[in-house]
């Protein structure tokens, strides 16, 4: 992981069980935890999230996670 990413990576993620979500909450904490300069926001409604970092947001949900166009 590039820890002086400064670029910003939009994903749309689509979160259809309860189980995922939980994982995606728990994926922001470590994120945080971490301190790699990651900004995260997560929006129910639009399910959006903005986060400084590589693609590591992507990984992990079978393809539900892409970057937005």
């Amino acid at each position: 992981m590039n820890n002086n990413s400064k670029q910003i990576y939009n994903y749309t993620v689509i979160l259809e069980k309860e189980e995922q979500r939980s994982k995606f909450r728990k994926l922001l904490t470590v994120i945080n935890l971490w301190e790699i300069e990651a900004e995260t926001v997560f929006e129910q409604k639009s399910r959006v999230v903005g986060a400084t970092s590589n693609a590591v947001l992507a990984d992990g949900f079978e393809g539900k996670a892409r970057p937005k166009s």
